[in-house]
């Protein structure tokens, strides 16, 4: 039920946004071998975008239509290039940079050391490029200093 309901606003979103957006058939789906092949092919802007736009802007599943998309990518041996250590090393260490900087969902992006996560996070993101001593205000110092009054146990 959650699901259906952070789904619906994604779309409507999008769509307040003119963003042009399809769900892929099942979500979540296991994106590790995208993963790998992004890291494989460099990472770059280009790559991630062309990952992006076959899942999210065609709908389609990186696991269901693999070849397709090793195909549009021009990804030749894309198997071996995705299980070669030094791939598969890199990832692992990028996920835990991402922890150790504190990282916790997606969209997240980072700035002078802080942390903005999240779409509803983006106007902040822009007032704080406009802005360095946006956080040095009295109110956002005293909040960032709160203690936490309870905590979950593991």
């Amino acid at each position: 039920m959650l699901f259906r309901s952070i789904f619906r606003y994604v779309v409507f979103h999008a769509s307040e946004l003119g963003v042009t957006l399809r769900f892929p058939p099942a979500v979540p789906f296991n994106p590790l071998h995208a993963l790998r092949l992004t890291v494989a092919l460099g990472s770059g802007i280009d790559v991630v975008r062309t990952i992006f736009d076959f899942v999210w802007k065609e709908g389609r599943s990186p696991s269901d239509e693999w070849a397709a998309l090793c195909e549009r990518l021009g990804a030749t041996d894309a198997d071996a290039l995705c299980n070669a250590p030094e791939v598969k090393a890199e990832l692992r260490a990028n996920g835990a940079a991402a922890i150790a900087a504190g990282v916790f969902g997606v969209p997240t992006f980072e700035i002078d050391g802080e942390l903005f996560w999240g779409l509803d996070a983006t106007s902040m993101l822009f007032a704080y490029l406009e802005d360095r001593q946006l956080f040095h205000h009295p109110e956002m110092r005293r909040v960032t200093r709160l203690p936490a009054a309870i905590q979950r146990k593991p």
